[in-house]
This record gives C-alpha cells, structure tokens and sequence, in this order.
C-alpha cells in the first residue's frame, strides 16, 4: 500500500511540475517584445542545384495576449540573393495578426494571418527563454514536385 501512495505521489507531482513549467513559459510570454535579430538561411534544392539564400538583418516586434491567445507580428529582414557572382539584397516581412498561439515548455506554435488573408502555421524551437530574452529556432523543410526548400531561423527578442 505505501509504495501504490508513493507512486501516486511522484507521478502526482512530476505532474504538477510539468504544468508549472509550460505555464510559467506562457507567463513569460505575455506581453511586448522587441525583435532583436533574425538570421538564418533558405537553401532551395531543384534537379540536384542548391542556392541558398541568406535572412539578415531582422528587427521588428510581437505582442502575444495570454488570455486571448492572439497578438501581432511585425519583422523586417533582409534576404541576400545570389545570382550571376553577384549577391542581391531585398527586405522582406514576416507581419500579420497572431490568430492563436500556444506552447509548451519546448516550443511555441502560432497562426499567423498576413494582410492579404493568408494563413500560415508556424512553430518554433524554444532555445533559450528568460523572462526579459527569448530565442527561438525555426526549421521547416517543404517539397514540392522537384523543388525542396529548406528554411531554417534563429529569431531573439527582448521584453519591452
């Protein structure tokens, strides 16, 4: 009988304990956020040639509301793009209204609705997370017929 109450207590409590964990995350990430950087690169592989494009430069904001699981965002990047021996650089967003976000004490995952309608779902990595930093990695790899594109991101924020 003790041990059937002592396992029910661990298993109990390891319970809790995860709970707390994820629930502490979402605290922390209610609020305001300043994009501080994203940087990483997008390697599109088609019939055997890869390019790989670089992301740079990225600065922009992110709200997320807890209680409505909602929030913005609003990040301009540069995009290095080879061509020729000659590499072109154009600005970019990732912007629109966070429809719903929710999280573990692993990653984060959000609806991001941009200003043409479209709806993308994303999920990031939580590499570090602190109550006035987080970084968060992103890795989506797409295929398409031939066309492979590999598209992966660190992006690090700061609480306002």
């Amino acid at each position: 009988m003790k041990k059937v109450f002592l396992f029910g207590a661990v298993a109990l409590s390891v319970s809790l304990a995860s709970c707390n964990k994820e629930e502490k995350t979402e605290k922390i990430l209610n609020g305001d956020w300043t994009v501080a950087s994203l940087n990483g690169t997008v390697a599109i592989t088609d019939q055997g040639q890869t390019e790989t494009l670089t992301l740079k430069n990225g600065t922009g904001d992110m709200s997320l509301d807890r209680e409505t699981a909602t929030g913005k965002i609003n990040v301009i990047y540069d995009i290095d793009v080879p061509f020729g021996g000659t590499t072109f650089t154009f600005k970019d967003t990732l912007a629109g209204d966070i429809t719903l976000w929710n999280n573990s004490d692993k990653d984060v995952s959000m609806t991001i609705k941009d200003k043409t309608g479209t709806t993308q779902n994303t999920a990031f990595t939580i590499v570090s997370s602190e109550k006035s930093a987080q970084e968060w990695k992103f890795n989506q790899i797409n295929v398409d017929g031939t066309e492979t594109t590999n598209v992966n991101y660190n992006i690090k924020m700061n609480k306002k």
